[in-house]
């Protein structure tokens, strides 16, 4: 990661901090993704798409 911040301001290890929790957030959505099968969606528009993503969420949320 690269960036021109004061160094004062912003040490480094608040970077590995941030690294760590945004790897968990993403994590979070890959197993989600993976729970829900969002990569098969029966829908061809934006809207039923939408629904279909949402149906599924909801799903694993009662299920959980």
């Amino acid at each position: 990661m690269a960036t021109n911040l004061p160094i004062s301001q912003f040490p480094t290890a608040a970077f590995g901090e941030l690294y760590h929790e945004r790897r968990r957030i993403e994590e979070a959505f890959k197993r989600r993704k993976h729970r829900c099968k969002l990569e098969s969606v029966s829908g061809l528009t934006q809207h039923a798409l939408m629904v279909d993503v949402h149906a599924k969420v909801l799903a694993d949320n009662l299920t959980s």
